[in-house]
């Protein structure tokens, strides 16, 4: 069973670089992803192929498909 990834935030470094690095990884694949704006979230879920977006961090923390978080906010 491959390993369930989600990613906290949708910035330029996990769409060009985290989300593809993911999906070319055998036995990963990215679950959900969350940012604060929903059309993001809903926008870079279907370009990396996750099966859910969120708009609440909870939410994501709360989905039993993830397995490890990328945070990828900027500190």
């Amino acid at each position: 069973m491959p390993l369930g990834w989600g990613i906290i935030s949708t910035g330029q470094h996990p769409d060009l670089k985290v989300a593809p690095a993911m999906t070319a990884a055998d036995d990963h694949k990215i679950v959900a992803v969350y940012s604060r704006d929903e059309g993001r979230a809903n926008a870079f879920a279907e370009k990396h192929g996750a099966s859910a977006a969120y708009d609440s961090l909870n939410d994501l923390l709360q989905d039993s498909r993830v397995d490890a978080i990328f945070i990828a906010s900027p500190n």
